[in-house]
């Protein structure tokens, strides 16, 4: 078993809590971020999302929102069942990852290192820095970059689209990380277009999201 499904597994992080504080309304979350936006460096919105974990033969439902302040900070809140906040993470603008608070057993640095990590790339990519664009013989779009975090990432965009159709974390042993992206809806209020299904394979986990909402601070566009 993989060194990180095994760590999850034995802290037992995929087997909630009975209780906990119940949420009504899902706040916000984090990562380490600075750098242009699409939408506007000043531009602050909101995405919630519903996706499953797996991990091994295991699996949990989760729900979670990711929010950028109009000060460029990131906010991450992953929830579960009965409106248990499992985790809460915070990034301001060219700062570090800090955790607000997390409920054993999900433990705060695996959402502090992959939850907010995950969220950054699926849905605030285009703050890539550094970026070099070529065309490939089918048409598709090669997009590469820096993240702020530093880690380099691959987009490819379908001919004619624009939302990539796969996202891929490089390292120097290969592709370490891999989202393929389904299912491309214009988002009116954010003026983008985002896919809505990402299907996530990172080794020791995957993740199967769908994005729900994607809103402007104040405003709503939902599915």
């Amino acid at each position: 078993m993989p060194l990180l499904a095994a760590i999850i597994l034995s802290q037992g992080m995929i087997s909630p809590p009975a209780c906990a504080e119940p949420r009504a309304f899902i706040r916000r979350a984090v990562h380490r971020y600075s750098g242009a936006s699409n939408m506007g460096d000043r531009a602050g919105w909101r995405m919630s999302h519903r996706a499953v974990l797996a991990i091994a033969d295991r699996e949990v439902a989760l729900t979670g929102v990711l929010t950028r302040s109009p000060e460029g900070e990131f906010r991450l809140a992953l929830l579960a069942g009965f409106g248990i906040v499992l985790a809460e993470v915070r990034v301001p603008d060219g700062g570090a990852p800090a955790v607000v608070r997390n409920t054993p057993p999900f433990r705060a640095g695996w959402a502090r290192r992959y939850a907010m990590r995950d969220a950054l790339r699926l849905f605030a990519h285009d703050r890539m820095l550094a970026r070099r664009e070529e065309s490939a013989p089918d048409g598709s779009r090669i997009v590469e970059g820096r993240m702020p975090d530093g880690a380099r990432l691959r987009l490819t965009y379908p001919p004619g689209g624009k939302a990539p159709a796969r996202i891929e974390a490089l390292t120097r042993t290969g592709r370490a990380w891999i989202a393929d992206c389904e299912a491309p809806r214009y988002f009116e209020a954010l003026g983008r277009t985002l896919p809505t299904r990402f299907k996530v394979n990172a080794g020791a986990y995957r993740l199967d999201l769908t994005l729900l909402s994607a809103e402007p601070t104040g405003g709503a566009t939902s599915e």
